[in-house]
C-alpha cells in the first residue's frame, strides 16, 4: 500500500472534488443516527454508475471479505481484489486494510484519504464505516483527481503510436494470465477500433484477444518478470485486418507499458518497390515485342486506309440522318435547344426587318419529377411527347416549338401585335397543358408554368430575349406555379441581385463566415431551459451580422441549401459534443427542407456525425415544415425520418398551423412535437381568435401525446396566456434572443442562478 498525502475526517464536503462523495456523506449521517448504518442501506447503489467507483469490505475478527469492487475502483488499485484470495491473514489485514478501512471503523465517523500513489495522479478515497450485527464492514469511494493524469494523457494522446498501460492479472499461484487496460491513448483505442472509455479497467482477453496468442503474451510477462524493457516485432490479425507493428514493451509496477508503431507502411512500401522492379524488367521485355507488332501494324493501316476511303463514300446517308438528329430532340421530334435557338435567330432578324414584335415563351412542366418517381419514367417520357403534340397543336405555321431540356419547352410566336394578346395566347395554352393525360389506364396530372419576352420591347438580341424568358419563368415558379408572367425591368434586376447574394453566400459558407446562433426553449411548468434551436447566421466582414432575411434568396439554389445544412449540422453537432462537460442542456433543434430528406447520404450524415462525436440521438431534434410534410413528395420523406427517429433523434413540425394538414395528415406525420406559429403568439392577448387557435392546437397536440412549442414569445403577458393554455414550451425574445455558441454555457449559469420565478406558472390541467 502507498502513503497518504492528506486524511480528514471532518470538512469532507468542503475538501472534496466530486459531489458523489458528498451525497455519500450526507447519506450516511442520514441513516448513521444510533450508530453505523447497515451495508444494505447502500445496496442499491452497486447497480447504478456510482457503483463502478465502489468497494464493500466485510471485516470479521482479523479476516477481510471482499463483497463487491468496480470495475473503475479495480483499474485505480491495478488489480480486482475479488480475483484475488477471498481471506487474508491478519498480517495482510494490518498491511491492506488498516490504512484503509480501520481508520473509519475505529473514529467510527466517514474519513477521506488523499492518495498520490494509485493511478496517476491524487486519488480521493472515502471509507464510511458500516456495521450489520457483529459484522463490522466498510464501504470505499475511489476516484481520481486525475491532476497528473491529464499531463500523463496528453503526453500519450500527442503520440502517433499506440501506448497503453496493462496490469497484470495472476492466478492463486502467482502467474500471470491477463492483462487489464489502466491507461491508453487516442491512437491505440482507434487501432482497436474502441474508445478509451470502453477499454479503461477491461482485461485485454476481453478486448484485444490476439495479445493471448503465446507469440506475443509471453514476450509481455517476460518483460514484467524480468523488469527489462523488450523490443520485438509482430505481424498480427485483428478485426480482419492484417497489421505489422514494432513494439516497445516497459515494466510498470506490476504491469507494463505497451508503445505499437506501426510498420506496415514500410514493409508495404519494400513491397512496392520489388514489384516496380519486376515491373520494369517485364516492360524492357514488352518494347521489344511491341517494336515488332508496330511493323505488322503499319501495313495493316495501309489496308485499312483503302478500306475507309470506300465506307466513307457510302456513309452520305448516313452523315444526312446524323445531321437531322443532331437538330431535332429525339424523344419528342421537336428542335433541340441548339437547332431551336438558331431558327429563333433567324425569325428574330426576319421580325426586325419588318418591324413586327416576336413573343417568346418558356414553358416548364410542373411537378414532372414527381410524374417520373411515381408513375415511372416511361409514363414520364409519354408526358413529354403529350405535351409536344399538344404545343404542336396551339401554334401557327410561323411558330417555332423546342424541347431545350429535360421538361423544359420553348415557344416563339413570330408575330405578337400586341403584348396582352401575347399573354392571353400563352394562357390558353397553359390551360391546354393542364388537361390530365391518360396513360396505360392511369389519368397522369399535368400542367406548367411559362415567362414571355418582347422582342424588341425586352431585348433586342437572341440570348438576351433567352435571358429575359428565362427570369420571368423562374418568377412564376417561385410565385407558385401554373402561372404566367411578363417580363419587366425589375425582374431583371431582382435576378442580379440573387445572382450575386448566391455568389456572395456561396463563398461566405467556404470562408466559414455561416455560424448558428442558439435560441433557448423554456418548459413553461417548471421554468428550465430545456434546448435551443439553432438559427443560421450570416457573419458578413462588411455588413455585419445578418439574418435569413438577408440571404434567403440564396437558398432558392438546391446546391447552396444542402452546403447550408452540411455547414449547420456540422457546427451544431460540434458545439453539442463542447457542451458535454457543461450545465447547457444538450438539445439542438435544426431546421432542414425536404430537398435534405430526400439527398441520399443525409440521414447517415446525421447519424455518422452524432457517433463521431459519441452523441446520443435524443441530443437532435429535426424541425421540418408544414409544407414538406404535405409536399407530392412526402411519402418519400417519410423513411429517412423513421430511420433518424429510430435512432433517438427527435421530429418537430415547425410553423404548424400555416399550412393545409388535415386531421388525417397530422395522425400519419412522423413527429414528437409540433412549434405553434409565431403569427399566432403575437396576436395573444388583442385577438380573441388566436388564443382559440391557439388553445385548440395545444388540445390537439395533447390528445395526440405530442408536445407544444411556442414561438416568438416576447412579453410576460404572452407566456402567462400559454401557461394557462396547457403550452408546453416557450420560445423567443422573452426568455433571450439568438446568440453564438461562445455565449450560450454563461446564460445557462446566469440563468440558474437567478432562478427565474416570474416564468413560473401553475398550468392548467388539460381536460
Amino acid at each position: 500500500m502507498t502513503e497518504f498525502v492528506e486524511e480528514f475526517t471532518a470538512g469532507i464536503e468542503r475538501e472534496t472534488h466530486f459531489t458523489d462523495i458528498r451525497d455519500l456523506v450526507e447519506m450516511w449521517h442520514t441513516h448513521a443516527v444510533n450508530g453505523p448504518p447497515s451495508p444494505e442501506r447502500f445496496g442499491h447503489l452497486l447497480a447504478q454508475p456510482i457503483g463502478e467507483r465502489l468497494v464493500i469490505v466485510d471485516l470479521e475478527a482479523n479476516l477481510v471479505r471482499y463483497r463487491h469492487c468496480g470495475r473503475l475502483a479495480a483499474s485505480l488499485l491495478g488489480f480486482d481484489p475479488l480475483h484475488r484470495a477471498e481471506r487474508a491473514s491478519a498480517a495482510e489485514v494490518e498491511a491492506e486494510a488498516a490504512r484503509r478501512f480501520r481508520v473509519a471503523i475505529d473514529a467510527g465517523v466517514p474519513v477521506l484519504q488523499l492518495d498520490a500513489g494509485l493511478g496517476f495522479g491524487r486519488v480521493e478515497w472515502l471509507t464510511l464505516p458500516l456495521a450489520e450485527g457483529p459484522t463490522r464492514s466498510v464501504l470505499s469511494y475511489l476516484r481520481s483527481r486525475e491532476e497528473f493524469a491529464d499531463l500523463f494523457r496528453a503526453a500519450l494522446n500527442a503520440s502517433l503510436d499506440s501506448a497503453s498501460a496493462l496490469a497484470a492479472i495472476r492466478d492463486s499461484s502467482g502467474a500471470i494470465v491477463d492483462f487489464r487496460f489502466l491507461a491508453v491513448n487516442l491512437e491505440g483505442a482507434r487501432r482497436l477500433g474502441e474508445t478509451r472509455e470502453t477499454l479503461l479497467g477491461r482485461l485485454v482477453s476481453e478486448r484485444a484477444p490476439y495479445i493471448l496468442e503465446p507469440h506475443i503474451f509471453e514476450r509481455y510477462v517476460e518483460a514484467v518478470e524480468t523488469g527489462r524493457p523488450i523490443a520485438f516485432e509482430v505481424q498480427f490479425e485483428h478485426n480482419g485486418i492484417q497489421s505489422d507493428r514494432a513494439i516497445k514493451a516497459m515494466p510498470f509496477r506490476d504491469g507494463i507499458v505497451i508503445v505499437g508503431t506501426d510498420i506496415g507502411p514500410l514493409r508495404k512500401s519494400a513491397r512496392a518497390l520489388e514489384e516496380q522492379r519486376n515491373a520494369v524488367v517485364e516492360a524492357s521485355a514488352l518494347l521489344a515485342q511491341r517494336a515488332a507488332d508496330l511493323t505488322a501494324l503499319n501495313l495493316s493501316l495501309e489496308r485499312t486506309t483503302a478500306e475507309l476511303r470506300d465506307k466513307i463514300r457510302r456513309n452520305a446517308a448516313l452523315e444526312s440522318e446524323l445531321k437531322r438528329r443532331a437538330e431535332e430532340d429525339g424523344l419528342t421530334g421537336l428542335a433541340n435547344r441548339q437547332e431551336f435557338e438558331q431558327r429563333c435567330a433567324a425569325k428574330l432578324d426576319e421580325a426586325a426587318a419588318h418591324g413586327r414584335r416576336a413573343a417568346l415563351a418558356m414553358i416548364d412542366l410542373d411537378h414532372f419529377k414527381d410524374v417520373n418517381d411515381t408513375v415511372g419514367h416511361s409514363a414520364g417520357d409519354a408526358v413529354l411527347v403529350e405535351t409536344a403534340r399538344r404545343l404542336r397543336a396551339a401554334v401557327g405555321p410561323e411558330d417555332l416549338v423546342g424541347r431545350i431540356g429535360g421538361d423544359e419547352f420553348a415557344v416563339l410566336f413570330a408575330h405578337a401585335a400586341e403584348v396582352d394578346d401575347a399573354v392571353a395566347l400563352v394562357e390558353r395554352l397553359l390551360v391546354q397543358l393542364a388537361e390530365p393525360h391518360v396513360i396505360a389506364g392511369q389519368s397522369v396530372p399535368m400542367g406548367g408554368s411559362a415567362g414571355i419576352a418582347i422582342f424588341p420591347d425586352h431585348a433586342r438580341s437572341n440570348g438576351d430575349l433567352f435571358s429575359r424568358a428565362d427570369m420571368a419563368l423562374y418568377m412564376s415558379k417561385r410565385s407558385g406555379r401554373q402561372c404566367v408572367t411578363l417580363f419587366t425591368p425589375k425582374l431583371r434586376d431582382e435576378t442580379e441581385q440573387r445572382i450575386a447574394v448566391q455568389k456572395r453566400f456561396g463563398l461566405a459558407l467556404k470562408a466559414g463566415e455561416i455560424v448558428p446562433y442558439y435560441q433557448p426553449l423554456l418548459e413553461i411548468h417548471t421554468a428550465r431551459l430545456t434546448g435551443f434551436e439553432a438559427l443560421a447566421r450570416w457573419d458578413d466582414p462588411v455588413s455585419g451580422m445578418l439574418t435569413p432575411a438577408r440571404f434567403v434568396a440564396a437558398l432558392e439554389d438546391p446546391a447552396l441549401g444542402q452546403a447550408l445544412t452540411e455547414t449547420m449540422v456540422a457546427r451544431v453537432l460540434a458545439d453539442l459534443a463542447r457542451w458535454r462537460d457543461t450545465p447547457v442542456p444538450r438539445r439542438v433543434g435544426i431546421n432542414i427542407t425536404a430537398g435534405d430528406l430526400r439527398r441520399a447520404g443525409f440521414v447517415q450524415q446525421i447519424l455518422g456525425g452524432l457517433a463521431s462525436y459519441a452523441l446520443s440521438g435524443a441530443e437532435l431534434v429535426i424541425e421540418v415544415t408544414e409544407g414538406v410534410m404535405l409536399s407530392r413528395s412526402a411519402d418519400r420523406l417519410v423513411e429517412p425520418l423513421e430511420t433518424l427517429r429510430r435512432n433517438g433523434v427527435k421530429i418537430a413540425l415547425d410553423d404548424f398551423g400555416t399550412g393545409y394538414a388535415s386531421l388525417s395528415h397530422l395522425m400519419s406525420m412522423t413527429v414528437d412535437s409540433i412549434k405553434i406559429d409565431k403569427s399566432f403568439v403575437a396576436d395573444l392577448g388583442c385577438d380573441p381568435k388566436a388564443g382559440a387557435i391557439v388553445e385548440a392546437l395545444v388540445r390537439l397536440a395533447q390528445t395526440l401525446g405530442l408536445k407544444t412549442i411556442a414561438e416568438g414569445v416576447e412579453t410576460r403577458e404572452q407566456l402567462q396566456m400559454l401557461s394557462a393554455l396547457g403550452c408546453d414550451v416557450a420560445q423567443g425574445y422573452l426568455i433571450a434572443p439568438p446568440m453564438p455558441a461562445s455565449e450560450v454555457p454563461d446564460f445557462v449559469r446566469a440563468f440558474d442562478a437567478q432562478r427565474p420565478e416570474r416564468f413560473r406558472r401553475r398550468r392548467r390541467q388539460s381536460p
